[in-house]
């Protein structure tokens, strides 16, 4: 119950963060009054029934008709990634967990140290310079004419949480395998398969399925990024969309409509727990099956 409350109270105050500071002819002004406005105006409008209206060019519309569509191109996308990112980088964790590897490990982790938009842009001009050698177009820059990008979104979004996991289960591989029971059992001759499934595994899935809400949460925020860059339709730009910021849908809103930003952020909630507990399963199924739970 306290976490539901908290969640509600933190998308209240971001929705307002913006009403609290604004620019006026050059000078910083602050307005504590204003957010409780807003706030008592969401509950004007729940109890008007136009929670889920908003309004362009003076007419009404429908957000539960355009919402769908933003929130499962932004959820394939996020999942995708993360799939991707958790399931390479804990392979190549398993793999880079000794000494010999280590230096492989620790230029794959500088990429980690690249800003999310430098790093995109980056990708950008190497598949336009690829694709002007090749002379076609192999991979797409950006979402344009209602073909979406695919691969360069994936790659910048699977990146984080592959070099995450990469260095988290490697560092507790090789804590793992420096512990007296691995020692003892390699001393008793038992095999590397054997010590691998029935002393390492189990002890890495907990480690996994205990970074998951940081992982969900921090790929969530890097999703901002991403649509803006590769000019993606998803929950985030729905955001701007309706803050006022057109960012390149066909209409711009006639004024900012605290209620729907509140809605959209709430879709940001939805998203993070839908996303989070599909991981979780996964990994928690994978675990009962690999390690006999």
């Amino acid at each position: 119950m306290k976490k539901i409350l908290f969640i509600v109270v933190a998308v209240f105050f971001v929705s307002v963060i913006p009403e609290i500071v604004s620019v006026r002819q050059g000078e910083l002004l602050f307005d504590i009054k204003q957010p409780f406005i807003l706030i008592a105006n969401y509950f004007d409008v729940l109890r008007s029934g136009d929670i889920f209206s908003y309004v362009i060019r003076g007419n009404s519309r429908s957000l539960i008709e355009v919402f769908p569509r933003f929130f499962i191109t932004s959820f394939l996308y996020l999942n995708i990634s993360l799939f991707l990112g958790v399931f390479i980088g804990v392979l190549l964790g398993l793999l880079l967990s000794n000494y010999k590897t280590f230096k492989i490990r620790n230029t794959l982790s500088l990429i980690g140290f690249v800003p999310d938009f430098i790093l995109i842009i980056i990708l950008q001009i190497l598949v336009i310079v690829l694709n002007n050698l090749i002379g076609f177009r192999l991979i797409k820059v950006a979402t344009a004419g209602g073909s979406y990008a695919i691969i360069l979104p994936l790659i910048s979004m699977s990146l984080f949480p592959l070099i995450y996991m990469m260095n988290i289960v490697s560092g507790e591989t090789f804590k793992i395998r420096g512990q007296s029971y691995v020692l003892y059992a390699k001393a008793k001759g038992l095999g590397d398969r054997y010590i691998f499934f029935k002393h390492i595994l189990p002890g890495i899935f907990p480690l996994i399925i205990g970074e998951i809400p940081r992982l969900t949460g921090l790929i969530i925020a890097n999703l901002f990024i991403v649509e803006r860059l590769y000019n993606i339709s998803g929950v985030t730009r729905l955001l701007f969309y309706v803050l006022g910021a057109n960012g390149g849908l066909k209409y711009e809103i006639d004024f900012v409509q605290p209620h729907v930003v509140v809605n959209v952020l709430f879709g940001f909630v939805i998203l993070y727990f839908l996303s989070y507990s599909l991981l979780s399963f996964f990994v928690k199924g994978v675990k009962k099956v690999v390690c006999n739970d």
